[in-house]
This record gives structure tokens, sequence and C-alpha cells, in this order.
């Protein structure tokens, strides 16, 4: 069973306030991103995967894939 802790709805994606503050606070261990243009683009994934914190990890979808 997945224990959701923190759930932002905010376009900016993966931004400073989130790697260092929210994810180590609620100790989180995967950070997951719903956005069309990041599940299509390999480098925009590895630069999101860049910002978190080590031992933290990405998954991403689709909008419509999330949807399911």
């Amino acid at each position: 069973m997945v224990n959701i802790v923190h759930c932002p709805v905010d376009d900016r994606l993966i931004h400073g306030q989130v790697a260092t503050a929210w994810l180590p606070h609620t100790n989180a261990n995967l950070c997951l991103v719903v956005n069309d243009s990041i599940a299509v683009n390999d480098d925009k994934r590895l630069l999101l995967q860049m910002a978190l914190p080590e031992g933290i990890q990405l998954r991403y979808f689709s909008v419509e894939k999330s949807l399911r």
C-alpha cells in the first residue's frame, strides 16, 4: 500500500523548497511528477532527477496515464 505524505499541485514541478525541505521533512522516498512534457523528454527527466536529494526515486507520468 502506498502512503501519500504530501501532494502539492505546482507548475514548478520540483523546486528548491520541495527538494530541500518537504521531501526530507516527510521522509518521502519517491517523487511523482505528472506532466505531459516531462513524460516524453529524457533530458527534462534527467534534470529533475538531478534536483532531487540522493535516495529519492523519481516517477513521471502523462496526465492521461495518471488518471487511469
